[in-house]
């Protein structure tokens, strides 16, 4: 006796036909090719967009570049309040601190 594989309904099967995209495989995938500080090539992968099925920079992920910071006016605003916050830490500690005067005469 043969098994019987479980199989999908024909319309479903043409929807998963044509909205699927074949994934690369790893082997395949470009490197990052940032300079070393040996002077040669690094050698990892590039990071991958799977749903997009590229490269999201053409780096890896040690070396995809600077970070550019808060994006949103929620995370903005997070960072601002955070800097005023050290400030008003530092300038309050520099209040508790005694004033040292010059007594050279």
């Amino acid at each position: 006796m043969a098994k019987q594989g479980r199989t999908l309904p024909a319309v479903v099967q043409d929807l998963v036909d044509e909205t699927h995209v074949p994934i690369t495989p790893k082997r395949d995938r470009p490197r990052c090719g940032a300079k070393t500080r040996s002077g040669g090539k690094c050698q990892a992968r590039a990071v991958w967009d799977r749903e997009k099925n590229k490269p999201r920079n053409g780096r890896c992920r040690m070396h995809g570049g600077n970070l550019r910071g808060p994006t949103t006016k929620l995370g903005r605003a997070i960072c601002r309040v955070s800097a005023l916050l050290l400030n008003a830490r530092r300038l309050a500690r520099l209040a508790r601190e005694p004033i040292e005067e010059d007594t050279e005469a």
